[in-house]
């Protein structure tokens, strides 16, 4: 609720948005017959949940559902209503049970939510259902609380579904025990994909499901009147509503806080009244409410938000806008865009105008005036938005600047849109000073998801330190771009959620195509259903089938032709992440029995079908059914590799600096339990097939540098037979806030983290730095990315050919209160300072870095010198110490303003 009332004052609404509706279940002792009939009298003597709204506009839904409830002290019975389009009713499917697509479908959804659990219900129109209970938790993969399903668990215990004409009903009954305890919320959702409308009883800002907020309190009472809206109450100009009670009660309508006054005829309350439409921000607001004994046993609130479209920016460096005029870059602020229109993407001609200092282009925009302010001349900037949209980063504004490194100011932007007018707001600016540096010839430097559409505008991106692209599409013009950017020094990665035959293109990723097309690409779940994935079908590690060739070979065709070797997959979370519940089709059990009886001869071959229901009582089977899981996908890749290194070699495809063909993928998903290792199918034979992982650091360099040291640490302790190349793909700036709630820190933020990041990477012993992901770069950032560049290239045989040293700092360890894996905890025994060093041939690269403390500090550096050396600060070329052989130590000041420093050891003669 905390985003939505900071959203209500940032838009100057007045009123704290949605209260929340009230339900109460009532007592009765008839036990209806399941049938999907909604007949007896039962029925009447409840509350009716209607008025499904559209999220976003809150409009009316065209096709309304009711939803009744009442108990008997056990169970609790419900029937449902359902207008559909005309038609859309005749072809009916086989129903299935616990079918995890079944929201594509005509379908309702129930949710019974209690503290930290729910429970969900969803019917659908051809009588399939899905039910589930659920907890609320904090995962290690994220610091925003998620809902885990059970699907194992019973919710429905029985159910019926009928069809007659234009509509469905269903009548279920639900064991109350089955319910979360205590206080109780609930909501119920309309799910009609083909007919472009999905609908919430309760008021919703977007359609966000799982989010309860505004879910309506459930209260269990011995009695409730009979209700039936009959019209339901709106706000355009002469309305009218009108319900039908059924008992000692009354029905209460209030609408902008003011009570209207109801005729009541023939156990009809009807309420006639005005709505004067207001302006701006405000919204429209009224309730309808039952009351009997006293008490309000029924609320429903409706509001109707005046049109707003509102621009928030949302890659600043903190709150400044970064230019450069040195390079002549191009700076763009990205646009988080809000609107109250039904659609994701709306026409509504809005319009953005700035006020900028002379000295400020605002590029794609017409001048459209100039006034005097702070003493200085403002030119008025208009850019026409025709299209607005519930989103991030479709929308951006782009600047240019001829003022000296330095300058600093404020740029004044609004929007208005035909609807509201967004105010004025002021945005900090400042020009930073970025020098052109070359990139380095082998350690991989680039922006994840640039893909640059020519070689024009490749070079500019060169004058940063970029040396690598990524390169999607299969058309002619990505085969000829290839070739120039080879010729040209860049390395290519065949990436962004690469998958043979193509890349991720229109919504669709590839592979979903083998499983749509072909039926033994399909992973099964124990009891034989297709896993879902999302809006795929999850992929059998097992398949080897005609789309597996047909995909491998049309890629290799086209990488043949681009000249490419490099394969950058993506397989975070849209492949592998419910590996625990399959595969078990017919090809993988069989291939399974193959494994048993090769390792164990001797043993009787299990059943996975069986063991794997309660895996806790067969660990041993269970430990080898998931080693079997990970070499079975682990080859799955690795039949990919060797087809394509059989057709991959010669130097006209070396389209990395990496021999071979190569294969990498980003995030380990940290497999370091035997159930991560099931829920990521990922071990040690894994990581043999892909050459490279690219690691994220997201948060504080801090943080990063503690967790990226303990995966590397897990790494080498658990798989130490696998020698894995790392790239470290950091945010332009840390992702802790908002959405991005997982990677919240606890650590200082300083200026040049981003720059030290890049820093502390090269003693790693990793091989790139790769940025993840370009629309969140500034100009700031680009500035410590061509620093880091600048320091690498002069010790960049050192960072790709060294061997890790030993070098400890001379401070106690320290215990650090820390968000890690997405929650907040204490890490014991961790360094104060990082400390770290590689040596290749009579030189030795050292870093050291300290970021939470900021105090200007000396540390005490250990390391055995061999011989006489010459010690040199890396940035500054300052020679700091001349060393004798044998000592063990030197001394290193860390100033307020710089953390890290790099030390460059060079032996003497």
């Amino acid at each position: 609720m905390k985003l939505k009332l900071l959203f209500a004052v940032l838009l100057g609404v007045t009123h704290v948005l949605y209260a929340g509706n009230i339900l109460s279940i009532g007592k009765s002792s008839e036990i209806p017959v399941i049938d999907g009939k909604i007949n007896e009298k039962c029925w009447e003597d409840t509350l009716a949940v209607t008025g499904f709204t559209l999220p976003g506009s809150l409009k009316y839904a065209q096709y309304q559902s009711e939803v009744r409830m009442f108990h008997n002290g056990n169970y609790l019975y419900g029937a449902i209503c359902c207008q559909s389009p005309s038609g859309s009713l005749n072809n009916r499917q086989v129903p299935l049970q616990d079918n995890p697509a079944i929201w594509k479908n005509d379908a309702l959804e129930l949710f019974f939510v209690g503290k930290g659990e729910a429970r969900q219900l969803i019917i659908d129109s051809n009588g399939s259902y899905f039910d589930a209970a659920s907890r609320q938790v904090v995962v290690e993969d994220s610091f925003n609380t998620v809902w885990r399903h059970d699907k194992k668990f019973a919710v429905v215990e029985k159910f019926a579904v009928e069809t007659a004409g234009d509509s469905w009903s269903a009548e279920f009954v639900i064991p109350l025990a089955a319910l979360p305890a205590g206080e109780l919320r609930f909501n119920a959702i309309r799910d009609m994909p083909k007919a472009a409308e999905s609908s919430s009883w309760a008021l919703m800002e977007a359609p966000r499901w799982w989010e309860f907020d505004t879910a309506a309190e459930m209260i269990f009472v011995d009695r409730v009147p009979g209700m039936k809206i009959e019209v339901l109450p709106q706000l355009t100009g002469e309305s009218r509503a009108a319900v039908k009670i059924a008992g000692d009660a009354q029905a209460e309508l209030l609408v902008q806080g003011k009570k209207i006054p109801g005729n009541i005829s023939n156990e009809v309350t009807a309420f006639t009244y005005s709505v004067t439409p207001e302006t701006g921000y405000k919204s429209m607001r009224l309730i309808l409410r039952v009351i009997a004994g006293g008490k309000v046993v029924y609320s429903f609130e409706h509001e109707k938000p005046t049109g707003y479209v509102k621009f928030t920016p949302i890659n600043l460096s903190g709150k400044t806008l970064c230019l450069n005029s040195s390079l002549n870059l191009e700076s763009n602020i990205g646009w988080e865009t809000r609107h109250n229109y039904q659609g994701f993407k709306v026409k509504k001609n809005t319009r953005l105008h700035f006020l900028v200092p002379e000295g400020i282009v605002v590029s794609k925009a017409q001048i459209t005036g100039e006034i005097n302010r702070d003493w200085q001349k403002y030119i008025r900037y208009t850019q026409d938005v025709p299209w607005v949209y519930n989103g991030r980063f479709w929308i951006k504004s782009f600047f240019t600047t001829t003022l000296p490194s330095g300058s600093r100011g404020k740029i004044y932007y609004s929007s208005e849109c035909p609807d509201s007018i967004q105010p004025e707001i002021a945005i900090e600016f400042e020009v930073v000073d970025i020098k052109e540096v070359a990139p380095p010839e082998k350690f991989i430097t680039g922006h994840y998801d640039n893909w640059v559409p020519t070689l024009q505008a490749a070079m500019v991106w060169k004058k940063t330190g970029s040396n690598t692209f990524p390169l999607r599409g299969n058309r002619q013009h990505s085969i000829d771009l290839a070739r120039e950017l080879k010729k040209a020094g860049f390395y290519i990665r065949r990436g962004d959620y690469f998958w043979p035959d193509g890349v991720y293109q229109g919504g669709a990723r590839n592979f979903s195509k083998w499983a749509e097309n072909d039926r033994q690409a399909r992973a099964r779940d124990i009891a034989g259903y297709y896993i879902a994935n999302g809006n795929d079908f999850q992929i059998s590690p097992a398949y080897r089938g005609k789309f597996y060739d047909e995909a491998i070979a049309k890629e290799i065709e086209f990488c043949k032709k681009a000249g490419i070797n490099w394969m950058a997959f993506d397989l975070e979370n849209y492949i592998q992440p419910r590996g625990n519940i399959g595969d078990f089709s017919p090809r993988t059990l069989g291939l399974f029995r193959e494994y048993w009886q090769k390792k164990f001869p001797d043993k009787a071959i299990p059943d996975p079908k069986q063991f794997e229901k309660t895996p806790e009582k067969f660990p041993f089977e269970h430990q080898q059914w998931v080693n079997f899981k990970c070499a079975l996908w682990a080859d799955f890749f690795g039949e990919m590799k060797r087809r394509f290194a059989k057709e991959l070699s010669g130097s006209e495809f070396q389209s990395s600096p990496f021999d071979g063909a190569v294969f990498s993928d980003w995030n380990t998903e940290r497999p370091f339990t035997l159930e991560r290792q099931n829920q990521t199918l990922r071990n040690a034979e894994y990581f043999k097939v892909f050459n490279i992982m690219e690691l994220d650091a997201y948060s504080s360099i801090d943080r990063n540098l503690r967790e990226i040291e303990w995966q590397f640490s897990m790494m080498e302790k658990l798989f130490p037979e696998v020698k894995v190349q790392w790239i470290i793909t950091p945010s332009p700036d840390r992702l802790n806030n908002g959405s991005w709630g997982f990677y919240i820190t606890t650590a200082p933020r300083m200026k040049d983290e981003r720059k030290y990041l890049f820093m502390e990477t090269m003693t790693m012993g990793a091989k790139g730095f790769y940025t993840w992901y370009t629309p969140f770069i500034t100009m700031d950032y680009l500035r410590q990315f061509a620093e880091g560049v600048a320091l690498l290239n002069k010790v960049e045989k050192i960072v790709l050919n060294g061997t890790l040293v030993k070098v400890e700092s001379d401070l106690p360890a320290i215990d650090v209160e820390e968000y890690f894996f997405g929650q907040k905890s204490v890490w014991k025994n961790q360094k104060q300072v990082f400390t770290r060093g590689l040596k290749y041939g009579d030189q030795t690269l050292i870093s050291v870095g300290e970021y939470r403390n900021l105090q200007e500090m000396t540390v005490e550096v250990k390391f055995d010198f061999e011989s006489d050396t010459t010690i040199r600060d890396l940035e500054t070329e300052e020679i700091i110490a001349e060393v004798r052989q044998g000592a063990k130590s030197f001394t290193v000041k860390l100033p307020k303003d710089r953390r890290c420093r790099l030390f460059l050891l060079t032996q003497k003669d």
